[in-house]
């Protein structure tokens, strides 16, 4: 992989951490409730796609049982449907999907300084 490579998969551990931060001791309806908390994470999940959007073909074939295109495609819904983002689908993705991402690069992440 190259630094490149490396750098965003950071990137992706950065944003997934963050996320988690953002949603510590946080419930469903609060993120109903919070437009900030909502608009944090949706601006986490879109670096975390841009991020995978730059990952070298040989990265994401070494990571391939990581479902790059599923994260891209994330990405492209939310700059596209911002204004309509599923608040269901955005705390499956905070609370389920992103930890579960996050998991499967700390094998393959450099180490942080």
């Amino acid at each position: 992989m190259t630094d490149c490579d490396q750098q965003s998969l950071l990137d992706i551990a950065y944003c997934a951490d963050l996320v988690q931060q953002y949603l510590s001791g946080k419930s469903r309806p609060e993120l109903e409730q919070d437009r900030m908390l909502q608009d944090a994470i949706v601006r986490r999940l879109e670096v975390v796609g841009e991020a995978a959007r730059r990952l070298s073909d040989e990265a994401r074939n070494e990571l391939s049982h990581i479902p790059w295109s599923q994260i891209i495609e994330m990405q492209d819904i939310i700059l596209h449907e911002g204004d309509r983002v599923d608040l269901d689908f955005l705390w499956q993705v905070a609370t389920n999907d992103l930890p579960q991402l996050a998991r499967q690069l700390a094998p393959y992440l450099p180490d942080r300084p």
